[in-house]
This record gives C-alpha cells, sequence and structure tokens, in this order.
C-alpha cells in the first residue's frame, strides 16, 4: 500500500513539472538561424541603437525633447526633432556614431532636424559649433549643418559655423573642403542658391546682402573662399579644437583596429565551427536529454519509480556468500564435536526408554495365587 502511494505521488510529480516545464521551454528554445536572418537581425539592431549621444556636458546645458527643457547629461540619448542649448557657462557635445562630433560653445542652439544612422542635418540657429567628420563612402550619406542664411555641406572634414544675432554666417573650414550655398527662405520655404567650395584654410560669409546678389545670378567677392580672417579672441578656439580633433582621430583608428581584429578573429572561430559542424536535420532541432531540462529533471524521478517497481537484483555468483571454515577449527575438533554429541544423543534416548519401562510397570495389574489361570477344582460325589 505504502509502495502504491509513493508510485502515485511521483507521478503526480512527474505530470507537474513536465507541464510547467514545457511551458517555460518553448520559449527558451530556438531553431538555427540562416545567415541572412541573422545579419537582417543585426542591420535591426543596430537601427535600433541610438544614433547621436551627449557624450560632453559642462555648465548650462538643457535638452528640449517634446515641448519640455530638461537639463543634459553626459551618455543621454538624442533624437530626430531634439534641441540642444548651452548658456553662458555651457559646454556640450554631440557624437554621431559612426559620422563624427560636434562641439558646441557657449550660448549656442541647435536642432536635430534629420537624424539616420547615415545621414545628420543640424539646423544652427545662433552661436558657434565646431564638427569633425570622417570619411562617408555611403552614397546616400551626408552630413549639414542649416542657419538661417546658409548649408555646409561635407563628406568628410572638418570645419566650424559662426553664426551671430544678425543671422549672419561664417564657415570656417580647418580640413578638405566644405560646400556652402546661401539660402533663401520665403513663406517658410526654404531655397538653396549658388554653391560655392571653401577649402582647408578659407572661409565665407553668408548675410542678407549676400543672398540678394545672389538671386540676381551675381555672385558676390564676400561669397568667394576667402582666407580666415577672425577676431583675435576667436584663433585659441580654432587651435584647441584642431588638436581635439588630433585626438577623435586616434581614437577612431583604434576603434577601426579593434573592429578589425574582432573580425578576423571571428571569421577564425566561423571557420572552425564549420569544419566542425553537422548538417541539420529535422531530428536535430529536437533537444537530446544532455540539454533539454525537462529531461535532466523527469530521468532520476523515472529511475526512482523504476528501483520501487522492480525487486531488488541478485547478487552475482561472484558475490554470494560463501562458507569457510575458521583456520583454528581442525576436522579433529569437528569429530571429536560430533562424536561427543552422538553420546549425548544415545544417552538421552537410553533415559528415555528407561523412563518408558518405569511407567510400563506402574500401569502393570497385580496377580494373586487366587486369580490364576488354572480351572476350578469341582468337588467329587
Amino acid at each position: 500500500m505504502n509502495r502504491s502511494i509513493k508510485i502515485a505521488s511521483i507521478i503526480m510529480t512527474i505530470a507537474v513539472s513536465s507541464f510547467l516545464l514545457i511551458r517555460s521551454y518553448r520559449t527558451t528554445v530556438q531553431l538555427p538561424q540562416s545567415p541572412d536572418a541573422t545579419a537582417s537581425s543585426s542591420a535591426n539592431i543596430k537601427q535600433a541603437s541610438p544614433s547621436a549621444i551627449l557624450i560632453m556636458s559642462i555648465g548650462d546645458v538643457l535638452v528640449k525633447q517634446g515641448n519640455e527643457w530638461n537639463t543634459g547629461y553626459d551618455g543621454q540619448a538624442l533624437l530626430e526633432g531634439n534641441t540642444v542649448k548651452t548658456g553662458t557657462r555651457g559646454l556640450a557635445s554631440i557624437e554621431f556614431v559612426d559620422i563624427g562630433v560636434l562641439r558646441m560653445e557657449q550660448n549656442t542652439e541647435i536642432s536635430l532636424s534629420n537624424l539616420t544612422p547615415v545621414t545628420v542635418r543640424v539646423y544652427q540657429t545662433i552661436g558657434d559649433t565646431y564638427s569633425k567628420v570622417k570619411k562617408l563612402f555611403d552614397p546616400g550619406s551626408a552630413y549639414e549643418v542649416e542657419t538661417p542664411t546658409a548649408v555646409a555641406s561635407v563628406r568628410g572634414t572638418a570645419f566650424g559655423v559662426l553664426v551671430n544675432i544678425l543671422k549672419e554666417s561664417r564657415v570656417i573650414v580647418t580640413d578638405n573642403a566644405v560646400a556652402v550655398a546661401p539660402v533663401r527662405e520665403l513663406d517658410g520655404i526654404r531655397t538653396r542658391l549658388s554653391q560655392v567650395t571653401v577649402e582647408k584654410g578659407q572661409a565665407t560669409i553668408i548675410n542678407q546682402e549676400v543672398i540678394a546678389r545672389a538671386e540676381q545670378s551675381q555672385l558676390p567677392p564676400s561669397v568667394s573662399p576667402q582666407e580666415i580672417v577672425l577676431p583675435r579672441e576667436k584663433l585659441p578656439w580654432i587651435e584647441k579644437n584642431r588638436s581635439r580633433d588630433a585626438e577623435f582621430d586616434q581614437k577612431d583608428q583604434q576603434k577601426l583596429l579593434q573592429n578589425i581584429q574582432g573580425a578576423s578573429s571571428g571569421s577564425a572561430q566561423r571557420e572552425k565551427r564549420e569544419e566542425q559542424s553537422i548538417p541539420i536535420s529535422t531530428t536535430s532541432l529536437s533537444p537530446t536529454p544532455a540539454n533539454n531540462p525537462i529531461q535532466q529533471i523527469i530521468q532520476p524521478i523515472r529511475e526512482a519509480i523504476e528501483r520501487l517497481i522492480s525487486p531488488p537484483p541478485k547478487p552475482p555468483e561472484s558475490e554470494k556468500p560463501t562458507l569457510t571454515p575458521s583456520p583454528s577449527f581442525s576436522d579433529e575438533s569437528r569429530n571429536k564435536t560430533r562424536d561427543e554429541q552422538k553420546e549425548k544423543e544415545k544417552e538421552k534416548e537410553n533415559e528415555m526408554e528407561k523412563e518408558r519401562k518405569r511407567e510400563k510397570e506402574k500401569t502393570k495389574p497385580i496377580t494373586t495365587p487366587e486369580s490364576s489361570t488354572a480351572p476350578p477344582r469341582v468337588p467329587s460325589l
């Protein structure tokens, strides 16, 4: 009875455990994915990652997301449509992942008008910014800084954009070249006009007068490339950004080297896995008992049930106990003991025989001469 109760409880435990484990195991077991599926999932993860990050925030830095202004912080993810503003004691840097970095000086405001993994368009309302952009090899990639009066487009360079309260835009190029175009705005519609290329070590100024002349297709001399002419207080700003560009390039090279090393090691590991891989079949999709948690739990329970139901195994012939005589018990001693036992038994039988005879004599009737068997005497006549 006790064994039946134990077996019933074990079976119930198996049923409940199997039900719960199967439900949880279905969510953890994943079928092998093809390389195309893996690549597409990696691309989706990359697109979901933030494309712009506030990597340095010092002093008065505010970030507008939606309709609210909040204090910015290092590592904050920025989205398309966000606005960043620095105060009189504020400095900020925005890193555009795999594209470049934009540094903001005091009293500067920019908006991320267009932000994708390959495209960055920034609208600079006022203030001073400096951009360091990597070489963009994707035909659809672009990096533009737009101001109230101009648009600066690049595909791998370093340049500064200065906008004053009169909405004059000054573009300064410190590396490679920048395409600059005046912009005419009418009824909220912005139109780009004639474009010029500003080379390294040159600058250009765009204001309302330049825009008016550009509309008449008379490109004024002020739009043509010129040598950089800046107020003396701006020269340290240029030198500071150049030194920071060198640090940025060094970090970018280290990151590129790490990616190359990681790609080479990953390729070697992938080749090794391919050499050791086995073609996938329909049977290989089901988990084996070694890595199946359900089997790992049920197996010991099954063994316990088998032990309860099946009789205990018989010991092998080699394990059967054998009676071996004690070394101190010789054959002579055994014979002597056996003789003594026989004598004792014989004596006991003699005693019993004597006892039976005594009992028999006690029960025998007593006879007299008158009660002899001779016939009675008859008197003669």
